[in-house]
């Protein structure tokens, strides 16, 4: 008697499962892609204070003199990454590499501030989320997923030393 009532109740779930699969399946087919940006939108945003500088003045480029030129003040974040990218830029004249262009200057600034989105990502699906970021393509998406994964990963280490 009590396999016959296990049987019924495993056949009601997976009826259940199986209708809502059947029910949900066709919904997922109504969502539109998003348009298109336009070319405005996905101009660097470092690229417009960084435009006339050298890589002499972005190497000499302080967080307050950004602050002058552009009359924003970057986020802690935002800080951290002038300060890798010159370190980048350094290192690349140290090697000899020719980077002279504005483009290689502006592109190595990441001015993007924290993005909920890519962190979730990162955080709640460790390597799952940091895939579906680069499938995604937008740069800092990708930063702030591996910085969720970081996260995941610290508490993951904590959670197993403790």
């Amino acid at each position: 008697m009590a396999k016959t009532y296990i049987l019924r109740i495993l056949m009601r779930t997976s009826l259940l499962a199986l209708a809502l699969m059947i029910v949900g399946f066709p919904s997922s087919a109504t969502l539109e892609p998003s348009p298109i940006p336009s070319p405005a939108k996905t101009e660097n945003t470092a690229e417009a204070p960084l435009k006339n500088f050298t890589v002499q003045d972005f190497l000499a480029l302080t967080p307050k003199k950004y602050k002058e030129i552009t009359g924003q003040k970057l986020s802690l974040t935002q800080k951290i990454s002038l300060k890798i990218a010159q370190k980048k830029m350094k290192r690349a004249i140290k090697n000899n590499e020719n980077i002279h262009t504005t483009a290689a200057v502006a592109d190595a600034f990441d001015t993007s501030d924290f993005n909920i989105g890519g962190f979730i990502l990162g955080l709640l699906l460790p390597v799952v989320g940091v895939l579906i970021a680069y499938l995604i393509g937008d740069t800092t998406v990708i930063k702030w997923a591996w910085v969720g994964f970081g996260v995941f990963f610290v508490i993951f280490l904590l959670a197993v030393l403790l």
